[in-house]
């Protein structure tokens, strides 16, 4: 192995910009980075179109254990973050148990200590009787809240329940905003679909600005930090642009930026099936938009794998979820080399701005 690996004259993404200068790695780890650094190493590069920036902080994946690790596992899924640049990902409760209890947590963090490869957090899950442990559980992002379906108890819709979260502590709330019961009365409408393309029609925008109106009123009433997980329609871009709240951020995954529907339901079936789902185009121009003009604050994957076999099942019975934990920075770096936004942005919206939203020292 070799112990100290000199990178001269490459791209520095600092603080304070791109800057030119030297690297010095030692035993696997950086140990100096400098303008011009003359101590002798066992090989040097120099290579001036490499470029060091800071790791991705990937707020949002769905890693699958416990409980279906033959999708994937902490191990698995931490390889795959670290060989796209995530070096930090924050894991949500819908495993198998869920992650809702001061128990389920110390157990999923023992198996991450003894197999993940990147740095590593988990959500708490709300439920409707957990908001004791969801209070008192130690070292975590904030408490996940699952305003439109979920799985198993992962489900919290009640106003009063709802006020009630919102109203305790001072935990970060991070919520998946659609209205259940909008989602509900449409089912029975689409219960013979076999056209992925009703997936949106199924879980109308409709749903999410609803959901969305709700919970900033929450936030503002109980002066409560809220963040909207992957949002997808225009309505909501626009309402908190207009709307804006100190208590209130949100996110965006790279599918909803980049993939629209129909086209893309046509191209891949059901492997574009997700929650919320992908849109039409004038929603994710609007979703462009708004993370330019800082109405969009960070970027996360919604990394949420399946087995192809799952994926391929009649369109109702499959599950909802594509991964993109290893893809989301080589996607947003491609934009940049396109020119749509500068690599300085990619940092600020993948690595500055999640550390600063969730405290990451």
């Amino acid at each position: 192995m070799i112990e100290s690996i000199l990178f001269k004259g490459i791209s520095i993404l600092m603080p304070q910009g791109i800057r030119v200068g030297d690297v010095m790695v030692k035993n696997g780890k950086i140990s100096e980075i400098d303008p011009s650094i003359s101590e002798d190493a066992e090989l040097i590069i120099q290579e001036p179109s490499l470029l060091l920036m800071p790791g991705i902080i990937d707020a949002h994946v769905h890693f699958r254990e416990p409980g279906a690790e033959y999708k994937e596992s902490l191990y698995s899924g931490s390889k795959a973050a670290v060989s796209g640049g995530v070096t930090t990902f924050f894991d949500m409760p819908n495993t198998k148990p869920s992650t809702t209890t001061i128990e389920t947590m110390a157990a999923k963090k023992e198996i991450a200590a003894n197999t993940s490869l990147a740095n590593y957090n988990f959500f708490i899950g709300g439920t409707n009787d957990n908001l004791h442990d969801a209070l008192n559980v130690e070292n975590v992002p904030g408490i996940k809240l699952y305003v439109g379906s979920s799985t198993g108890s992962l489900l919290v819709c009640e106003p009063k329940i709802l006020d009630e979260f919102f109203a305790t502590g001072d935990r970060l709330i991070a919520v998946h905003s659609e209205t259940e019961s909008m989602i509900q009365q449409l089912k029975d409408e689409f219960s013979d679909s076999t056209d992925p393309t009703d997936h949106y029609r199924m879980r109308p925008d409709t749903a999410a600005i609803d959901c969305t109106k709700m919970l900033v009123k929450l936030a503002n009433k109980h002066q409560r930090r809220l963040h909207i997980c992957h949002l997808t329609t225009q309505q909501e871009a626009e309402f908190l642009a207009a709307n804006p709240s100190e208590w209130v951020t949100c996110e965006v995954s790279p599918q909803h930026l980049f993939l629209e529907g129909p086209g893309i339901y046509d191209q891949i079936g059901n492997l574009a099936k997700i929650n919320p789902p992908i849109r039409e185009g004038h929603h994710r121009q609007a979703l462009l938009r708004a993370l330019k003009q800082g109405t969009i604050q960070m970027i996360a994957s919604d990394h949420a794998p399946h087995t192809l076999e799952e994926k391929m099942k009649p369109f109702l019975e499959a599950p909802s979820g594509m991964p993109g934990v290893e893809t989301i920075l080589p996607l947003m770096l491609t934009h940049a080399a396109q020119g749509h936004w500068s690599v300085e942005q990619v940092s600020r919206w993948c690595s500055s701005v999640p550390a600063a939203l969730y405290g990451v020292e």
